[in-house]
Protein backbone atom coordinates (compact mmCIF):
# COMPACT_ATOMS: atom_id res chain seq x y z
CA UNK A 1 0.00 0.00 0.00
CA UNK A 2 1.07 3.19 -1.11
CA UNK A 3 1.85 6.42 1.04
CA UNK A 4 -0.72 8.31 -0.91
CA UNK A 5 -3.48 5.63 -0.62
CA UNK A 6 -2.81 5.23 3.53
CA UNK A 7 -3.14 8.81 3.79
CA UNK A 8 -6.15 8.65 1.48
CA UNK A 9 -7.69 5.62 3.42
CA UNK A 10 -7.27 7.88 6.67
CA UNK A 11 -8.46 10.93 6.00
CA UNK A 12 -12.03 10.12 7.13
CA UNK A 13 -10.80 9.61 10.60
CA UNK A 14 -7.43 12.34 10.36
CA UNK A 15 -9.71 15.43 9.55
CA UNK A 16 -12.21 15.12 12.36
CA UNK A 17 -10.02 14.09 14.89
CA UNK A 18 -7.40 17.60 14.08
CA UNK A 19 -11.01 19.64 14.07
CA UNK A 20 -12.04 18.11 17.50
CA UNK A 21 -8.08 18.08 18.38
CA UNK A 22 -8.40 21.92 17.83
CA UNK A 23 -11.64 22.50 19.71
CA UNK A 24 -9.58 21.77 22.86
CA UNK A 25 -8.50 25.27 22.67
CA UNK A 26 -11.39 27.42 21.48
CA UNK A 27 -14.47 25.85 22.20
CA UNK A 28 -16.45 27.40 25.47
CA UNK A 29 -16.60 24.87 28.67
CA UNK A 30 -20.06 23.95 28.06
CA UNK A 31 -19.01 22.61 24.75
CA UNK A 32 -16.28 21.18 26.01
CA UNK A 33 -18.47 19.23 28.08
CA UNK A 34 -20.66 18.58 25.37
CA UNK A 35 -17.87 16.78 22.80
CA UNK A 36 -16.76 14.74 25.92
CA UNK A 37 -19.77 13.10 26.58
CA UNK A 38 -20.17 12.76 22.61
CA UNK A 39 -16.83 10.82 22.04
CA UNK A 40 -17.65 8.73 25.26
CA UNK A 41 -21.26 7.44 23.78
CA UNK A 42 -19.29 7.50 20.34
CA UNK A 43 -16.87 5.05 22.09
CA UNK A 44 -19.51 3.15 23.60
CA UNK A 45 -21.47 3.03 20.26
CA UNK A 46 -18.05 1.70 19.05
CA UNK A 47 -18.23 -1.72 20.63
CA UNK A 48 -21.93 -2.18 19.97
CA UNK A 49 -21.07 -1.90 16.34
CA UNK A 50 -18.12 -4.60 16.67
CA UNK A 51 -20.86 -6.95 18.20
CA UNK A 52 -24.06 -5.74 15.58
CA UNK A 53 -22.22 -4.80 12.42
CA UNK A 54 -19.55 -7.70 12.15
CA UNK A 55 -20.89 -10.09 14.91
CA UNK A 56 -24.36 -10.13 13.66
CA UNK A 57 -25.48 -10.15 17.38
CA UNK A 58 -28.04 -7.95 18.43
CA UNK A 59 -27.42 -6.39 22.24
CA UNK A 60 -30.36 -4.55 23.44
CA UNK A 61 -29.07 -4.82 26.52
CA UNK A 62 -25.53 -3.34 25.80
CA UNK A 63 -26.04 -0.16 28.30
CA UNK A 64 -25.35 -2.77 31.44
CA UNK A 65 -21.87 -3.04 30.81
CA UNK A 66 -21.67 0.85 29.87
CA UNK A 67 -23.53 1.44 33.60
CA UNK A 68 -21.52 -0.78 35.50
CA UNK A 69 -18.33 0.48 34.17
CA UNK A 70 -19.43 3.96 35.34
CA UNK A 71 -20.64 2.41 38.80
CA UNK A 72 -17.85 -0.10 39.42
CA UNK A 73 -15.62 2.99 38.97
CA UNK A 74 -17.41 5.07 41.54
CA UNK A 75 -17.50 2.38 43.79
CA UNK A 76 -13.51 1.61 43.58
CA UNK A 77 -12.87 5.31 44.80
CA UNK A 78 -15.55 5.96 47.01
CA UNK A 79 -15.93 2.81 48.53
CA UNK A 80 -12.20 1.54 48.60
CA UNK A 81 -10.60 5.18 48.02
CA UNK A 82 -8.95 3.38 45.02
CA UNK A 83 -6.89 5.78 43.19
CA UNK A 84 -8.30 6.75 39.70
CA UNK A 85 -6.44 4.44 37.62
CA UNK A 86 -6.58 1.49 39.21
CA UNK A 87 -10.49 2.41 40.05
CA UNK A 88 -10.32 1.90 35.96
CA UNK A 89 -9.21 -1.36 36.11
CA UNK A 90 -11.85 -2.49 39.04
CA UNK A 91 -15.26 -3.16 36.38
CA UNK A 92 -13.73 -5.95 34.44
CA UNK A 93 -13.33 -8.21 37.29
CA UNK A 94 -17.06 -8.10 37.45
CA UNK A 95 -17.55 -7.61 33.68
CA UNK A 96 -15.83 -9.82 31.76
CA UNK A 97 -17.35 -12.88 33.97
CA UNK A 98 -20.94 -11.50 33.54
CA UNK A 99 -20.39 -11.27 29.95
CA UNK A 100 -19.38 -15.23 29.42
CA UNK A 101 -22.12 -16.20 31.65
CA UNK A 102 -24.80 -14.10 29.76
CA UNK A 103 -23.14 -15.46 26.27
CA UNK A 104 -23.57 -19.01 27.89
CA UNK A 105 -27.19 -18.74 28.09
CA UNK A 106 -27.84 -16.31 24.71
CA UNK A 107 -25.64 -17.21 22.12
CA UNK A 108 -26.98 -20.69 21.61
CA UNK A 109 -30.45 -19.18 21.58
CA UNK A 110 -29.40 -16.55 18.88
CA UNK A 111 -31.66 -14.67 16.23
CA UNK A 112 -34.64 -12.94 18.71
CA UNK A 113 -33.94 -14.82 21.38
CA UNK A 114 -30.49 -13.21 21.77
CA UNK A 115 -31.92 -9.58 21.57
CA UNK A 116 -34.95 -10.56 24.00
CA UNK A 117 -32.84 -12.49 27.04
CA UNK A 118 -30.42 -9.07 26.67
CA UNK A 119 -32.98 -6.74 26.76
CA UNK A 120 -34.34 -8.77 29.97
CA UNK A 121 -31.08 -9.27 31.45
CA UNK A 122 -30.12 -5.24 31.24
CA UNK A 123 -33.54 -4.23 32.35
CA UNK A 124 -33.13 -6.58 35.42
CA UNK A 125 -29.55 -5.03 36.14
CA UNK A 126 -31.11 -1.63 35.72
CA UNK A 127 -33.88 -2.15 38.55
CA UNK A 128 -31.06 -3.55 41.32
CA UNK A 129 -28.99 -0.38 40.74
CA UNK A 130 -32.32 1.85 40.69
CA UNK A 131 -33.94 0.31 43.85
CA UNK A 132 -30.86 -0.65 45.84
CA UNK A 133 -30.09 2.55 48.13
CA UNK A 134 -26.28 1.39 48.84
CA UNK A 135 -25.29 2.79 45.34
CA UNK A 136 -27.58 5.93 45.62
CA UNK A 137 -30.80 4.66 43.97
CA UNK A 138 -32.56 6.70 41.60
CA UNK A 139 -30.24 9.56 42.29
CA UNK A 140 -27.20 7.79 41.19
CA UNK A 141 -23.38 7.14 43.04
CA UNK A 142 -21.12 10.17 43.59
CA UNK A 143 -18.13 11.86 44.66
CA UNK A 144 -15.64 10.33 41.94
CA UNK A 145 -12.92 12.37 40.95
CA UNK A 146 -13.64 15.22 38.28
CA UNK A 147 -10.66 16.05 36.37
CA UNK A 148 -10.11 19.46 34.83
CA UNK A 149 -12.59 19.58 31.70
CA UNK A 150 -9.43 20.70 28.79
CA UNK A 151 -7.57 18.50 29.28
CA UNK A 152 -9.48 15.43 30.24
CA UNK A 153 -10.85 16.01 26.91
CA UNK A 154 -8.05 15.57 24.98
CA UNK A 155 -7.63 12.29 27.11
CA UNK A 156 -10.91 11.10 26.01
CA UNK A 157 -10.21 11.84 22.15
CA UNK A 158 -7.09 10.15 22.14
CA UNK A 159 -8.53 6.86 23.98
CA UNK A 160 -11.35 6.79 21.70
CA UNK A 161 -8.96 7.26 18.70
CA UNK A 162 -7.16 3.92 20.14
CA UNK A 163 -10.53 1.93 21.07
CA UNK A 164 -11.33 2.79 17.29
CA UNK A 165 -7.79 1.85 15.67
CA UNK A 166 -7.93 -1.52 17.92
CA UNK A 167 -11.30 -2.55 16.96
CA UNK A 168 -10.04 -1.66 13.27
CA UNK A 169 -7.56 -4.02 13.26
CA UNK A 170 -9.53 -6.96 15.20
CA UNK A 171 -11.86 -6.42 12.39
CA UNK A 172 -9.06 -6.77 10.08
CA UNK A 173 -7.54 -9.98 11.26
CA UNK A 174 -8.67 -13.70 11.34
CA UNK A 175 -10.69 -13.48 14.25
CA UNK A 176 -12.62 -10.73 12.42
CA UNK A 177 -12.87 -12.31 9.15
CA UNK A 178 -14.49 -15.43 10.62
CA UNK A 179 -16.48 -13.46 12.64
CA UNK A 180 -17.98 -11.78 9.47
CA UNK A 181 -18.50 -14.94 7.89
CA UNK A 182 -20.47 -16.07 11.22
CA UNK A 183 -22.64 -13.32 10.61
CA UNK A 184 -23.48 -13.74 6.89
CA UNK A 185 -23.81 -17.70 7.33
CA UNK A 186 -23.12 -19.29 10.24
CA UNK A 187 -23.82 -22.59 9.80
CA UNK A 188 -21.43 -22.88 6.81
CA UNK A 189 -18.52 -21.36 8.66
CA UNK A 190 -19.51 -24.05 11.20
CA UNK A 191 -19.67 -26.78 8.48
CA UNK A 192 -15.76 -25.99 7.50
CA UNK A 193 -15.05 -27.05 11.34
CA UNK A 194 -14.80 -23.67 13.09
CA UNK A 195 -16.51 -23.27 16.95
CA UNK A 196 -18.86 -20.91 15.99
CA UNK A 197 -19.75 -20.41 19.71
CA UNK A 198 -16.49 -19.73 21.07
CA UNK A 199 -15.81 -17.21 18.15
CA UNK A 200 -19.24 -15.16 19.23
CA UNK A 201 -18.24 -15.58 23.01
CA UNK A 202 -15.47 -14.00 22.39
CA UNK A 203 -16.75 -11.14 20.48
CA UNK A 204 -19.20 -11.03 22.99
CA UNK A 205 -16.68 -10.53 26.08
CA UNK A 206 -14.20 -8.28 23.56
CA UNK A 207 -17.92 -5.42 23.01
CA UNK A 208 -18.12 -5.69 26.59
CA UNK A 209 -14.99 -4.74 27.77
CA UNK A 210 -14.98 -2.13 25.34
CA UNK A 211 -18.59 -0.77 26.64
CA UNK A 212 -17.37 -1.10 30.20
CA UNK A 213 -14.37 1.20 29.49
CA UNK A 214 -16.56 3.84 27.96
CA UNK A 215 -18.18 3.76 31.13
CA UNK A 216 -15.53 3.98 33.24
CA UNK A 217 -14.33 7.39 31.91
CA UNK A 218 -17.99 8.44 32.56
CA UNK A 219 -17.65 9.26 36.68
CA UNK A 220 -14.53 11.96 35.92
CA UNK A 221 -16.72 14.18 33.47
CA UNK A 222 -20.18 13.55 35.84
CA UNK A 223 -18.70 13.23 38.96
CA UNK A 224 -20.34 10.23 38.99
CA UNK A 225 -22.98 7.23 37.82
CA UNK A 226 -26.67 7.04 37.69
CA UNK A 227 -28.87 4.08 36.85
CA UNK A 228 -30.13 5.57 33.44
CA UNK A 229 -26.55 5.06 32.47
CA UNK A 230 -28.00 0.98 32.29
CA UNK A 231 -31.44 1.32 31.07
CA UNK A 232 -32.65 -0.27 27.66
CA UNK A 233 -33.19 3.20 26.39
CA UNK A 234 -29.71 3.68 26.09
CA UNK A 235 -29.06 0.03 24.28
CA UNK A 236 -31.26 1.65 22.05
CA UNK A 237 -29.88 4.77 21.20
CA UNK A 238 -26.86 2.96 20.28
CA UNK A 239 -28.73 0.62 18.17
CA UNK A 240 -29.99 3.83 16.54
CA UNK A 241 -26.25 5.06 16.58
CA UNK A 242 -25.29 2.64 14.83
CA UNK A 243 -27.52 2.31 12.22
CA UNK A 244 -27.78 5.64 11.60
CA UNK A 245 -23.60 6.27 11.08
CA UNK A 246 -23.37 2.69 9.27
CA UNK A 247 -23.79 -0.49 10.11
CA UNK A 248 -20.62 -2.37 10.31
CA UNK A 249 -18.00 0.45 9.67
CA UNK A 250 -17.05 1.79 13.23
CA UNK A 251 -16.39 4.81 11.56
CA UNK A 252 -20.03 4.93 11.19
CA UNK A 253 -20.82 3.97 14.94
CA UNK A 254 -18.93 7.55 15.78
CA UNK A 255 -20.59 9.43 13.70
CA UNK A 256 -23.68 8.22 14.36
CA UNK A 257 -22.78 8.38 18.56
CA UNK A 258 -21.59 12.08 17.37
CA UNK A 259 -24.91 13.16 15.72
CA UNK A 260 -27.48 11.78 18.28
CA UNK A 261 -25.98 12.78 21.28
CA UNK A 262 -25.68 16.49 19.46
CA UNK A 263 -29.45 16.21 18.65
CA UNK A 264 -30.71 15.17 21.94
CA UNK A 265 -28.34 18.08 23.96
CA UNK A 266 -30.42 20.22 21.26
CA UNK A 267 -33.77 18.81 21.92
CA UNK A 268 -33.54 18.95 25.49
CA UNK A 269 -32.23 22.90 25.55
CA UNK A 270 -35.29 23.78 23.15
CA UNK A 271 -38.20 20.80 23.30
CA UNK A 272 -40.25 19.56 25.46
CA UNK A 273 -39.27 16.44 27.37
CA UNK A 274 -38.91 13.47 25.15
CA UNK A 275 -38.45 15.45 22.04
CA UNK A 276 -35.04 14.55 21.50
CA UNK A 277 -36.08 10.70 21.39
CA UNK A 278 -38.54 11.76 18.35
CA UNK A 279 -36.02 13.64 16.62
CA UNK A 280 -33.81 10.64 16.70
CA UNK A 281 -36.97 7.99 15.34
CA UNK A 282 -37.44 10.98 12.79
CA UNK A 283 -33.65 10.40 11.70
CA UNK A 284 -34.01 6.82 11.93
CA UNK A 285 -36.76 6.27 9.61
CA UNK A 286 -35.35 9.17 7.17
CA UNK A 287 -31.75 6.60 7.29
CA UNK A 288 -33.56 3.77 6.71
CA UNK A 289 -35.85 5.42 3.93
CA UNK A 290 -33.26 7.25 2.11
CA UNK A 291 -29.77 6.05 3.18
CA UNK A 292 -29.81 2.03 4.13
CA UNK A 293 -26.43 1.69 4.48
CA UNK A 294 -25.96 4.62 6.54
CA UNK A 295 -24.47 8.20 6.52
CA UNK A 296 -20.87 7.24 6.24
CA UNK A 297 -21.56 4.81 3.27
CA UNK A 298 -23.79 7.57 1.74
CA UNK A 299 -21.07 10.29 1.87
CA UNK A 300 -18.38 7.72 0.69
CA UNK A 301 -20.23 7.04 -2.40
CA UNK A 302 -20.78 10.43 -3.23
CA UNK A 303 -16.92 11.41 -2.93
CA UNK A 304 -15.86 8.35 -5.00
CA UNK A 305 -18.50 9.28 -7.78
CA UNK A 306 -17.09 12.78 -7.64
CA UNK A 307 -13.71 11.59 -8.49
CA UNK A 308 -14.87 9.27 -10.79
CA UNK A 309 -16.46 11.99 -12.52
CA UNK A 310 -13.45 14.23 -12.37
CA UNK A 311 -11.30 11.93 -13.27
CA UNK A 312 -13.46 11.65 -17.01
Amino acid sequence: MSMLHKIYVSLPLLIPSIILFSMAFVAQPFQLYLLSSALLFSMFALSLDFLVGYGGMPNFGHAMFFGLGAYLTVIGQVWFKLPWVVSLLLPYIFVVPLSFFLAYFTIRRGGIYFALITLIWGDIMYNIFFYEWTLGGADGLRGATIFPLQPYYIVILILTLICYILLKRLTNSHFGKILQAIRENEVRVGFVGCNTYNYKTIATVISACFAAFAGSLYPALYGGARPELLHWTLSTLGMSMVIIGGLGTLVGALIGGFLITLVIDFATSYLPTGGGFSIVGLLLIFTLRFMPKGIYYSIKEIIVSRLKVFRL
